[in-house]
């Protein structure tokens, strides 16, 4: 299973996970609840998201948040007209290689 998530994650462009990213954080940002709770995980506060933006890590953290819980990635994944395991795909191909 972990060699299929890899192959999945590879065959998006860095590009394409990251335009992922952007619609699922659009998905939260809309909704003020799941913006609250992301706020109150990162310590970010509404005037400081658009600085966090900018950098590269800041989607990965995004989609982190989203595969971590289940149930936000099935409803996200679901308001985007789009498989679960292509947001998991996105954040395998932003997340940094793991050391071995």
């Amino acid at each position: 299973m972990a060699n299929r998530m890899k192959n999945r994650a590879q065959s998006l462009s860095k590009e394409e996970a990251h335009d992922v990213a952007v619609a699922v954080f659009g998905r939260i940002a809309a909704d003020d609840e799941r913006l609250g709770r992301l706020l109150d995980l990162t310590g970010l506060r509404p005037d400081t998201i658009r600085a966090a933006a900018a950098s590269p890590r800041f989607f990965e953290a995004v989609l982190e948040h989203v595969v971590g819980y289940e149930p936000l990635l099935i409803e996200i994944a679901r308001e985007l007209a789009m498989r679960p395991e292509a947001i998991v795909a996105a954040h395998a191909r932003l997340a940094p290689a793991p050391l071995d």
